[in-house]
């Protein structure tokens, strides 16, 4: 094939998720675009939780090792191969994951035994769609490297791919299993990246092979100005920055694996995000910088569940320098990450709930130690995030969030500004949450 530039191109569990779907990605996206030659493929939808319940099950024996459960995913891949004509091997693949996996769970190494078997979905899929497109299957244990936190080693990892020749074999067309590497130190084993973690692996393919574009196949036809279920027939975004999609991953828009994104945008390749049902239509590209003329004030409006509100309050807490640093310890050696905003008489922190609960009366006790007045704690605190590149240095923008929740009805718990300026948030009562995400939308995403 001529040295011409590649495209990356990743594919979620549903659009893989049986042969039919399999044959549509191959015939009508993949092979409709010759250069689309380095493909990552997730595990079949459902599937991975079903592995995950299988090995949870397996190491306390609490059911046979030959359960129904097991059983189902290798007849669903049996079931595949079959009605895609392929000759691969499905009965031996599963002899040879449960004896690996007997042999890990008589060892007591657990924690190996669950990151091999939850990761044979994508190892088998990746298999299947490589011998359809009559592609190299590539497996990510050969060369991408993942450390003991779940994040991939770079460095190394572009070592192993040019020993291995990757750009070479993507040029001929290669398939890889997504959400995986291999543990960066001691013996050759996968590692687990966390959930989503194909999104990473095609961020990572796509650096490697020097892609011009990363394609992320998903089941929506792009990324939406607000959330479809909260604001009815939302504004489709046609282009947006790596800036604002992580904000908005951040917040809540699930489209697309937050920890992907500084692998294409270290990179400068585009990231275009588009519908497996609607291979003709453009979806959304997310790019370093839009062009002039291309600025919508807001580019999306998320909200996020789960977050409480910790004010402490003491007539000219702020005179004293660094306290509210010193209040933002007492939380982070908790392990509770903070976000933290005052005025001249309070400090307010805001946490995950989920996070805080369980060292909730330790804090409490040890902010003691500031002498406040009060400690008031507001729990089911949604946080909204409005976010856009036109927002920046825009004079009023902070003033209409705050006017359009009002004119809802709703009050503001808390009031946030992103250094950055191109994200302006506010916490309101869980309950209020829609209406308000509504309310600011409709002032500012035109």
């Amino acid at each position: 094939m001529p040295k011409t530039a590649l495209v990356a191109a990743k594919f979620g569990g549903t659009s893989a998720k049986d042969a039919p779907s399999i044959v549509h990605l191959c015939e009508n996206i993949v092979r409709q675009d010759r250069r689309r030659r380095a493909i990552v493929v997730s595990a079949p939808a459902g599937m991975t939780n079903g592995l995950i319940k299988w090995v949870k099950s397996f190491i306390d024996e609490s059911v046979p090792t030959k359960d129904r459960v097991m059983n189902a995913i290798e007849k669903r891949f049996t079931t595949m191969v079959r009605e895609l004509g392929l000759s691969l091997d499905i009965r031996g693949m599963f002899h040879e994951i449960r004896t690996h996996c007997e042999k890990l769970r008589s060892l007591g190494l657990y924690d190996e035994l669950t990151d091999y078997c939850v990761s044979r979905g994508e190892w088998v899929n990746g298999q299947i769609v490589a011998a359809t497109l009559d592609f190299e299957f590539v497996d990510a244990l050969r060369f991408i490297v993942v450390d003991k936190n779940g994040h991939c080693k770079l460095k190394a990892t572009r070592r192993l791919a040019e020993s291995i020749g990757l750009i070479d074999k993507a040029r001929r067309g290669i398939v890889v299993g997504g959400f995986y590497g291999r543990a960066s130190s001691g013996k050759v084993r996968p590692k687990l990246f966390s959930r989503g973690g194909s999104d990473i692996t095609g961020a990572i393919v796509a650096v490697l092979v020097k892609a011009k574009v990363y394609e992320n196949w998903t089941d929506v036809a792009g990324i939406f100005a607000a959330h479809p279920a909260i604001v009815k027939n939302p504004r489709k975004n046609d282009l947006m920055t790596y800036k604002e999609l992580r904000e908005l991953t951040f917040m809540g828009f699930k489209v697309f694996h937050e920890d992907a994104v500084a692998f294409v945008r270290d990179a400068d390749i585009p990231i275009h995000v588009r519908c497996v049902m609607m291979p003709k239509k453009q979806g959304t590209m997310i790019v370093k910088r839009l062009p002039k003329g291309r600025r919508p004030i807001v580019t999306g409006v998320a909200s996020r569940n789960g977050f409480s509100i910790v004010t402490l309050e003491k007539y000219g807490m702020n005179d004293n320098l660094g306290v509210q640093g010193r209040v933002e310890r007492v939380f982070t050696q908790a392990g509770v990450g903070v976000n933290t905003t005052g005025s001249i008489d309070s400090i307010t922190v805001i946490v995950e709930t989920a996070v805080f609960k369980p060292v909730r009366d330790a804090v409490l006790e040890k902010l003691q130690r500031f002498h406040p007045d009060s400690i008031r704690v507001q729990d089911n605190i949604v946080l909204i995030c409005t976010v856009g590149e036109g927002m920046r240095n825009r004079i009023g923008v902070s003033a209409a969030v705050s006017g359009a929740i009002a004119k809802s009805r709703t009050n503001i718990e808390i009031e946030l500004q992103g250094g950055s300026q191109i994200n302006v948030m506010r916490g309101v009562k869980k309950k209020d949450g829609p209406r308000a995400v509504r309310a600011i939308y409709r002032k500012l995403s035109k």
